[in-house]
């Protein structure tokens, strides 16, 4: 069937008979060839061509084509174009030539119905005017429609276009947050290895004896060692003073005193450190629980935000995500990783102060030995001078006196090292409180700079998503603020303890 108002409808216009008049003769009449009536069948194959090609755009159109079969698509419009414009230049110039009188042979007699034929060349003059202007508007519709078929082309490429380029952008989106998800697992993976390396290292830390248990076997060792050394010295200096009383009574007394001060002294000095030793590691201890406690909150609160946000945003994501949830993981990602690096630190320091402590356990030990042998020789020397002369018993002990006093200054280094080894803590701790404000501070910042940028006019589920995730952040700044300034608290409490045991002096 023909197209309804078809740009082919006017293609072959008939020109109407020309009514004959009356006075002419037919005889003399010159006769011009015209189109037979009928449809040319050129032009019907044209025509049938031009409607098959109509059929595959429209068919073009309702099923996505890829860019190769639009370009061929539209090459094959420009080619029928062209030649329905020849095809129409060739059929009015046939018209034309057709309608021309044929040229009279050279010396052929004029007709006599000269001015009939002038009237009849008049009628076909305006019959083909008027198919002309016909012709005209038809190239007119024509080029309109060329016009019309173009802008559909176009806007069907530019919808083939942003259909190719939505579908790119969900198959990198769905690649995007495959890779968040394997991330996020691998990140959980080393928290759950990084949790259980801690257990065990706990527990293998519980098996091997405290420096609280050391101490207290140290000092309860040498608290009956001194004892029974003080009543043996005592008993020996009872009868040698009984002795002595005889022969130089000033200078026994004299010698009495000042062993009687040396070991006081020495008590006096082991107490003292005694005590420092046990407030020194009560407080790392309390430090350390805290320590640890806090990091597993924060671990346990990241990583429960963290799969609940993607938990509930999965679905969304692999149609609609914007770049901002990838960034979000992976700031989250920085942050657990800064945390645990900070938290590994202070676990290593935490061991190598323990380490520290057992150390200085064995040096009291090796130290109370040392101390036990001298004060052993002591007594031998002390028995051995009084029996042989009291002038050598006095320098004796003045000698006696001095190597004490060198190892009662090796106490005192040793007390001085665990000073030094607790503010080596604190330091550790002041730097984790200044690199944690630092996190605390680029987390604010990039809170307040997201203030001012309006969330609200972001439509649809990536405008909610984002909404959601930003306050999820603000949460986790202001869970942070709480654990810092709750950190700080401890961490005062800890210098403040560490300054009482340095005699008030500053650290």
């Amino acid at each position: 069937m023909e197209k309804k108002n078809s740009i082919f409808a006017g293609l072959n216009p008939t020109p109407a008979s020309s009514p004959v008049s009356g006075s002419v003769n037919p005889e003399s009449e010159v006769k011009v060839p015209l189109r037979p009536p009928g449809p040319d069948p050129e032009v019907v194959a044209l025509k049938q061509k031009m409607d098959a090609m109509e059929k595959d755009f429209k068919s073009a159109l309702k099923s996505p084509a890829t860019d190769p079969e639009v370009t061929a698509l539209k090459q094959k419009m420009d080619v029928i174009e062209q030649n329905i414009v020849v095809q129409l230049e060739k059929r009015i110039r046939e018209y034309l030539l057709a309608a021309l009188p044929p040229q009279p042979p050279p010396g052929a007699p004029k007709p006599p119905d000269l001015a009939a034929r002038i009237v009849e060349l008049d009628k076909r003059l305006e019959e083909f005017v008027r198919s002309t202007m016909v012709t005209s508007a038809q190239m007119k519709h024509i080029e309109e429609s060329k016009s019309g078929a173009r802008r559909e082309t176009e806007e069907l490429l530019k919808v083939v276009r942003e259909q190719q380029k939505y579908s790119e952008m969900d198959r990198q989106m769905h690649d995007q947050v495959e890779k968040a998800w394997t991330r996020v697992e691998e990140l959980e993976k080393k928290l759950m290895d990084f949790y259980a390396s801690s257990i065990t290292r706990q527990s293998d830390e519980r098996k091997i004896p405290q420096p609280v248990v050391l101490g207290a076997e140290v000092e309860k060792m040498l608290e009956l060692r001194l004892q029974k050394l003080s009543h043996e010295i005592e008993l020996k200096f009872k009868s040698i003073a009984a002795k002595m009383d005889e022969t130089s009574p000033a200078l026994a007394r004299k010698s009495e005193e000042r062993i009687s001060s040396m070991v006081s002294n020495l008590d006096v000095r082991l107490a003292a450190f005694e005590g420092e030793f046990k407030k020194m590691h009560l407080n790392i201890s309390s430090s350390e629980d805290t320590i640890q406690a806090l990091y597993v909150d924060i671990r346990n609160e990241m990583l429960s935000a963290l799969k609940n946000s993607m938990k509930e945003e999965s679905e969304a994501v692999r149609k609609y995500v914007d770049g901002f949830v990838v960034d979000t993981e992976a700031r989250m990602g920085a942050m657990s990783k800064l945390v645990i690096g900070h938290m590994d630190e202070m676990m290593v320091q935490t061991r190598q102060e323990g380490v520290r402590l057992e150390k200085m356990g064995s040096a009291m030990e090796i130290n109370a030995g040392n101390s036990r042998a001298a004060l052993s020789a002591l007594v031998g020397e002390i028995q051995g001078i009084l029996q042989k002369h009291a002038i050598d018993i006095g320098e004796r002990i003045r000698i006696e006196n001095a190597k004490n006093a060198g190892e009662i200054m090796e106490f005192s280094r040793l007390s001085a090292f665990s000073l030094a080894s607790a503010t080596a803590v604190a330091a550790n701790m002041d730097e984790l409180n200044v690199r944690l404000s630092q996190l605390r501070d680029n987390l604010k910042v990039f809170v307040d700079g997201m203030k001012d940028v309006k969330l609200e006019s972001v439509l649809g589920v990536s405008g909610a998503l984002v909404r959601k995730n930003f306050e999820g952040i603000q949460g986790v700044l202001n869970g942070m603020e709480q654990d810092l300034s709750a950190f700080n608290k401890i961490k005062r409490g800890i210098t403040d303890n560490l300054k009482g045991l340095a005699g008030g002096g500053k650290l």
